[in-house]
């Protein structure tokens, strides 16, 4: 009994130290993104001297099989955050000696990187606004001992920014592609943010209807995945503008 108790109690112990390490570096990496809904809240002074690391951006996508490349620059915090907008954005107190390319999240993997995360609207599109100066492609994928690109705001496509804003709404939806995604929708003729455009080979979301009144046009801004990264864009400075599509809503 003696021999089967202790072999217990060093099981228990050894789940304990397992489940506490595992939320400690569970917490490390959350302390290392940065959410913020105000310039008021950016975590370093405007006397710091920082360097912004950005993606570098393939004109047509970077495909699952090809690591990301980034760069870094140094940038003066006061005169940055006069331009700064919202998205996803990778900084350093210190000039990073490396930067590999590399699918892995660069804040998690390198101690002295971390992401912020700048939005302004709440809601849906409030999520997706996380995503924008994403590296767009096609298609992220899961990282083992990480988890999915896209939730990880390392890379997206279409289809998979459009699911993102939903997952964190609470939706039970997996990332699954321009086909897979309108099992998860139903059409719609109603013109409101947040409506999703289907046009075969690209799926994009509205983010304000600014041209004519209920009418898709190209003044109306978009915020997509497409080419190069996330962003918002009017449809009219797009190849997209005068493409076929179909208007979907999310099912309740």
């Amino acid at each position: 009994m003696t021999h089967v108790f202790q072999k217990y109690y060093l099981q228990v112990i050894s789940l304990v130290l397992i489940s506490c390490f595992s939320a400690e570096v569970l917490a490390q990496n959350h302390r290392k993104t940065i959410r913020i809904h105000s310039l008021a809240n950016f975590p370093f002074s405007t006397n710091d001297s920082i360097y912004e690391i950005t993606p570098v951006y393939k004109k047509y996508a970077y495909d699952t099989t090809q690591e990301i490349a980034y760069t870094s620059k140094h940038v003066a915090t006061k005169d940055m955050l006069e331009n700064f907008s919202v998205g996803t954005y990778l900084f350093s107190l210190s000039k990073p000696n490396h930067l590999p390319e590399t699918k892995l999240p660069l804040h998690i993997i390198h101690d002295e990187i971390y992401q912020i995360v700048y939005t302004k609207n709440t809601g849906y599109l409030g999520h997706l606004e996380e995503l924008l100066n994403i590296p767009f492609v096609l298609s992220p994928e899961f990282l083992s001992e990480y988890g999915h690109q896209t939730d990880l705001r390392v890379a997206t496509d279409c289809a998979e920014l459009a699911i993102y804003g939903k997952r964190k709404q609470g939706m039970k939806v997996p990332y699954c592609g321009l086909r897979g995604i309108t099992k998860y929708m139903q059409k719609t003729s109603v013109i409101k943010k947040g409506i999703i455009l289907h046009f075969g080979h690209q799926v994009s979301v509205l983010y304000e209807d600014r041209g004519i009144p209920n009418v898709i046009d190209g003044d109306d801004l978009l915020i997509h995945a497409y080419k190069l990264k996330a962003e918002i864009i009017p449809l009219k400075e797009t190849n997209l503008h005068n493409t076929p599509y179909i208007t979907y809503q999310w099912k309740q």
